[in-house]
């Protein structure tokens, strides 16, 4: 009887992580595709110099989120002395599915040059 619990807990717990895995690597990608967005965007305001209507900046960040459904982004503006840096957060919500835990995938990006 003892051994026949064993074996059935082995299976139970090497078959959640045989499908808990390929979850955790989706996961992985979904971060992986959220950071490479959020480094694009920083990228496009530091080229542009800022956000605004005048530079075409906010054009072109508006079409970068429309190819990704579901992704929150938002951007702050911190001033220092004379000068900006931004910030960009996209947040982005996905769910393990075989243990129905939504996750909140978070990146938070800071421009690098400070901006006039």
């Amino acid at each position: 009887m003892k051994s026949s619990i064993q074996i059935y807990g082995i299976i139970v717990v090497s078959s959640v992580f045989l499908f808990l895995f390929p979850q955790l690597l989706g996961l992985a990608m979904l971060y992986r595709q959220v950071n490479s967005i959020a480094s694009y965007l920083v990228e496009v305001i530091e080229v542009h110099e800022g956000v605004t209507s005048q530079n075409g900046a906010n054009d072109v960040i508006q079409d970068e989120l429309k190819k990704v459904p579901k992704l929150i982004c938002t951007f702050g503006k911190e001033k220092i002395n004379n000068f900006y840096t931004y910030t960009v957060d996209c947040n982005k919500e996905s769910k393990i599915s075989i243990l129905n835990i939504p996750i909140d995938i978070r990146v938070s990006k800071k421009t690098r040059r400070v901006i006039y």
